[in-house]
């Protein structure tokens, strides 16, 4: 029988060393002419570069940027939202900001109200 198991995300400054380690890695390479080297080093460190999140989730960085968001959204005027609709939007901003997946979008052929 097999055992389910949860692999714990690696930590940011892990990953961070290891993407600049790849680089220099990469660049000695190229610069010592063993090209094989360069390129599979090049091919690890875009594979660590693109696993990077850009928003930390923990952050209240996330929170400033969607009260800047609705703030814009009323100031100018673009939509008019009600408290539950400004819900439902915070709601699926954080989904996408501090999600592991990338997202999917929906088209919502509806109302939220009948």
């Amino acid at each position: 029988m097999k055992k389910e198991f949860t692999v714990k995300p690696m930590s940011g400054y892990v990953a961070l060393l290891m993407a600049l380690l790849f680089l220099g890695g990469a660049i000695a390479g190229f610069a010592f002419e063993i090209i094989w080297l360069g390129v599979v080093l090049t091919l690890l460190f875009i594979l660590m570069v693109t696993g990077f999140k850009v928003v930390n989730p923990n952050s209240s960085c996330v929170m400033v940027l969607l009260e800047m968001a609705l703030e814009q959204l009323s100031y100018k005027k673009i939509v008019d939202l009600d408290e539950e609709k400004k819900a439902a939007m915070v709601s699926n901003l954080m989904v996408v900001l501090c999600g592991y997946k990338d997202a999917t979008p929906v088209v919502n052929t509806g109302t939220l109200h009948s």
